[in-house]
């Protein structure tokens, strides 16, 4: 069930359509005693499963992948870049969670990547460009550049950036090569979001096995 909660989600099951599929899904879960691989296949026959890297591309924080992103980031243990402390831990105003643009928007404006280029300018707040900051350390950031910033946070919390799937690769870290980093994190992102997605659950024969 948590499984198909995920996917329903992202795969936006009832954005369409909504009276019919309700009805449809409805019928599976009263004419059967474990339904849920039923209703995922119903999702399977509209879009696959497997998360690819295309569809972050140009993707804002509105879409359901980012809410993804963001709970697995939580689940992995990632930290705040700033503050080290757990995502999954935070408490009180200053450590709300945030989204912070890695690549500061207002640098990426004057290197084209401004309102006056649709395409551009969807890449430039694509989601792929944030990270989940608590609030204190959104604020401090600021319009940092971002190899700086990533180096720091490297020094700092050496195993901070890969928890939110941070390409190692210090050359993407320019402005000049922000495209290929979106493409790299894009890979990364879905490679751990798949792997999240199908482990999320365990079978009754997995546990049986766990108390054998």
């Amino acid at each position: 069930m948590i499984k198909w909660f995920y996917y329903s989600q992202i795969r936006t099951r009832y954005i369409s359509q909504l009276p019919q599929k309700l009805d449809r899904d409805l019928r599976i879960i009263a004419g059967n005693g474990s339904p849920f691989d039923k209703l995922l296949g119903a999702i399977s026959e509209e879009r696959s499963l497997k998360i690819t890297a295309d569809e972050f591309v140009g993707r804002s924080i509105s879409h359901p992948l980012f809410a993804l992103m963001r709970w697995y980031f939580k689940k992995c243990g990632a930290i705040c870049f700033s503050t080290g402390v757990e995502l999954r831990q935070t408490m009180g105003k200053k450590y709300q969670l945030e989204n912070d643009h890695i690549f500061a928007y207002s640098k990426l404006a004057r290197a084209g990547y401004g309102k006056d280029n649709r395409v551009k300018y969807s890449l430039a707040q694509e989601f792929t460009n944030r990270a989940i900051l608590t609030q204190v350390a959104n604020r401090t950031k600021s319009s940092a550049e971002a190899e700086g910033y990533l180096c720091s946070v490297k020094e700092n919390f050496p195993k901070a950036l890969a928890l939110q799937c941070i390409p190692d690769d210090q050359g993407l870290w320019q402005l000049a090569k922000y495209e290929g980093f979106l493409e790299v994190r894009r890979n990364l992102l879905a490679k751990k979001l798949n792997s999240f997605l199908e482990g999320i659950t365990a079978t009754e024969a997995d546990l049986c096995a766990c108390f054998c």
